[in-house]
């Protein structure tokens, strides 16, 4: 159990995390869970807890004990300690395969949380998958018309281009474009720079990303979509 190594799959929402979550998975050697959402869920709403519990207790030390209290003020270590040991506990809910050596967790929005998560796993691994915006856009308005919101991707309303739009500028977020910009060469770089605007040439009827196409070629990822 000490020789675990610890891993954290994060990327722009309907990017395919979950898929990679679940390749990952199927690896003997590998535990992959998700969504843990330990940081937005959990880390933040406990930090604030404790800044108000520290600003109660100033109060207290000085109204009722002088400025010299029983207790120390809280430290972001031991926020640290208690959000660490609580992540752990919960990857560790799930019976672990015998043989594995990496267990992690995938939530999108790792992404915004990088900071932290290696304050509190200096020797972690994250995994971070960039796909195209395009693809990405697409993804989205199928998962919109799956939720059971068709209407705000109702072909020629405003509310499909803002929801095109809003998908675009958040893939291309500091927090989550800074990969992409990196190795986003060519048509990348031109959807980075006008991420609303390109979402939209891509969705004529002759569109067809590449995920779909891969979809109906990829035994493992059919087994999963009829699922």
């Amino acid at each position: 159990m000490t020789d675990l190594g610890y891993f954290f799959v994060c990327g722009a929402a309907k990017s395919g995390t979950t898929w990679l979550q679940r390749v990952l998975d199927y690896h003997p050697e590998v535990q992959s869970s998700g969504e843990g959402h330990f940081i937005e869920r959990f880390s933040v709403p406990l930090a604030q807890l404790l800044r108000d519990y520290a600003k109660h207790m100033g109060v207290v030390s000085r109204l009722v004990y002088e400025g010299t209290p029983f207790y120390p003020p809280v430290a972001q270590a031991d926020l640290d300690r208690l959000v660490r040991s609580f992540i752990l506990d919960r990857l560790k809910t799930r019976p672990l395969k015998p043989g594995v050596r990496w267990i992690g967790d995938k939530t999108p929005r790792y992404t915004h949380g990088l900071q932290a998560l290696l304050r509190l796993f200096p020797h972690m691994r994250i995994i971070n998958i960039v796909r195209d915006p395009r693809d990405v856009a697409i993804a989205r308005m199928h998962h919109a018309r799956r939720s059971g919101v068709s209407e705000q991707v109702a072909e020629g309303t405003r509310e499909r281009l803002s929801f095109i739009g809003a998908g675009g500028h958040a893939w291309a977020s500091p927090a989550i474009g800074r990969a992409a910009r990196a190795g986003g060469a060519g048509g990348i770089g031109k959807i980075l720079r006008r991420p609303d605007a390109r979402q939209r040439l891509c969705l004529s009827d002759q569109a067809e990303p590449f995920c779909f196409r891969a979809a109906r070629t990829c035994p493992m990822v059919r087994r999963w979509h009829r699922h």
